[in-house]
């Protein structure tokens, strides 16, 4: 027997004995340990990987070399791919597999999110339901209303959505307590609360004058999101990412088998969640600048400006000082361009026209090409830590109290 006749049987049965362990090797090691995924595309994986062994081992030993090259580059293509799939999802992680959860504890709430290195959080704890690492924050909303310093004479009051109330981020680091740190008169009672709009602000706003008088500072942060809108660009809102939060699962995807198949790997599913979020990032910009367009949204924002004037009118007849503070949604583009410069240029304008104490805090963010190293997590756009205490910093000289 010649050498090439021997190394094609070597070659050949050694094929056929992977084709026989891959039944172990790969569905016991690589497919049951990614857990929760459909165990009959698995098998079908596995038996066309089968498959294609005993054809190269087939191929080989009946000596057709160029099938048996054809179907070694196939069987290494295919194999290459397993191992960089399955590294892959070993080493790295950018926080876009999973979903943020809202969680109970105790009788308080908060939130948990997949485990991401530089975005951890008070509590780390192993999901049982997705069996993968979490990060978790949980919050003390009375304390927060109250206030972190409540022995102080002064009472200031911030309204506002999400980004008031700090969501995401633990008591210590949300803008009534870095408040508190920075102006040593002043207890800020956190009022926001997630998912208000205008006139949820507007009704906590008439109830702190009709109910608690010895509060003489209102702090409207405002968020863009704040506004009101039409029927029509409501309906086109993006619920996969609004630039605060990122809802993957909420992806329209076909129900094909091949997508099924595709999606059981970790590298096309992170390919898959970055090109979708670039995408609907450029629906979403369209969405907001909508909002503020008087051709497409005018009664709306009309009676968006007119709450804010409201506000601020009642506040003044009833000897309280109330101010906006506009509070930048967390995105640039991927040149470094913050989509939403002129809607707050506008809103400056309103403010000036109309005589209400407004400030912008998009300048904090200006200088900085990428704002990800200011957000809570990559599935949550809110602000962190360290957007707050900038934030803080930055209102030192600009708040009137």
């Amino acid at each position: 027997m010649h050498k090439k006749e021997i190394v094609y049987n070597i070659f050949g049965w050694a094929f056929i004995l992977l084709a026989v362990s891959t039944n172990e090797l790969v569905s016991g090691f690589l497919f049951d340990k990614r857990g929760s995924y459909d165990s009959s595309l698995d098998r079908t994986l596995l038996y066309f990987f089968n498959a294609l062994c005993f054809f190269v081992a087939y191929v080989l030993l009946k000596r057709k070399q160029w099938l048996g090259n054809l179907g070694l580059f196939m069987v290494s293509l295919i194999l290459s791919f397993f191992i960089a799939d399955l590294l892959a999802s070993r080493f790295i992680n950018v926080g876009l597999q999973g979903e943020k959860r809202h969680i109970e504890y105790l009788g308080k709430e908060g939130n948990c999110y997949p485990y991401v290195k530089g975005y951890e959080m008070p509590v780390k704890r192993r999901s049982s339901k997705s069996k993968i690492d979490e990060s978790c924050v949980i919050y003390d909303k009375r304390q927060r209303q109250a206030g972190f310093y409540p022995d102080r004479s002064k009472d200031v009051a911030l309204v506002g959505d999400s980004f008031t109330f700090g969501e995401g981020v633990k008591d210590d680091a949300t803008l009534g307590y870095i408040l508190g740190e920075r102006f040593e008169d002043y207890n800020f009672l956190n009022l926001g609360h997630s998912g208000a709009d205008i006139i949820d602000i507007y009704q906590v706003v008439s109830n702190l004058l009709k109910e608690q008088k010895d509060v003489k500072q209102i702090i409207y942060f405002f968020n863009i999101n704040d506004a009101l809108m039409s029927e029509e660009i409501a309906s086109a809102q993006k619920f996969i990412i609004d630039f605060q939060n990122v809802r993957l699962g909420n992806i329209q995807r076909n129900d094909s088998f091949v997508t099924k198949m595709l999606l059981k790997s970790y590298i096309y599913r992170l390919i898959d969640s970055v090109y979708n979020l670039r995408k609907e990032s450029k629906l979403t910009i369209e969405n907001y600048l909508d909002i503020y367009s008087i051709e497409k949204n005018k009664e709306n924002l009309s009676n968006t400006l007119l709450l804010m004037l409201a506000m601020d009118t009642a506040s003044k007849k009833n000897n309280v000082h109330f101010q906006i503070v506009f509070y930048p949604l967390l995105y640039k583009t991927i040149v470094g361009e913050f989509p939403f410069k002129s809607i707050h240029d506008s809103l400056l304008a309103y403010c000036r026209t109309s005589n209400i104490h407004c400030t912008d805090a998009y300048p904090v963010f200006e200088s900085q090409v990428s704002l990800k190293e200011f957000i809570v997590h990559p599935l949550d756009y809110h602000p962190n830590e360290k957007a707050n205490r900038l934030v803080a910093n930055y209102l030192l000289d600009k708040l009137n109290l």
